[in-house]
């Protein structure tokens, strides 16, 4: 059996086959080394807004948002002016800070 390429040439059947059957046994390319993703890794603690009451009564500044953050491990902290509408979409891992009109932390929840 003989393949006819775009120029014309001709290859014999048992040719081609090597070929295909060379290109198919070459070594695979090196991985890269395995990286921890989020599903790999343990679990986070969940968020603990009660750990994070000690902000009530304050003005949120970003150390004491830290704090709180870290207090309540959170991963993120949104804070949300009295005024201000927001999302309804909840996050586990977020603390939410809300402020009133003096701009004073009057509650710190999770969600």
């Amino acid at each position: 059996m003989e393949i006819f390429c775009r120029n014309g040439s001709r290859f014999t059947a048992a040719v081609a086959t090597t070929l295909l059957v060379a290109a198919c046994a070459s070594n695979p390319p090196a991985r890269a080394p395995a990286v921890a993703t989020r599903s790999s890794l343990p679990p986070a603690p969940p968020c603990n807004a009660g750990a994070a009451q000690f902000a009530i009564g304050q003005s949120p500044s970003p150390q004491l948002m830290e704090s709180a953050r870290a207090a309540a491990h959170a991963g993120m902290v949104r804070v949300i002016r009295n005024e201000q509408p927001f999302g309804s979409q909840q996050r586990a891992d977020r603390l939410n800070l809300q402020l009133d009109r003096n701009y004073r932390i009057t509650s710190a929840r999770c969600g």
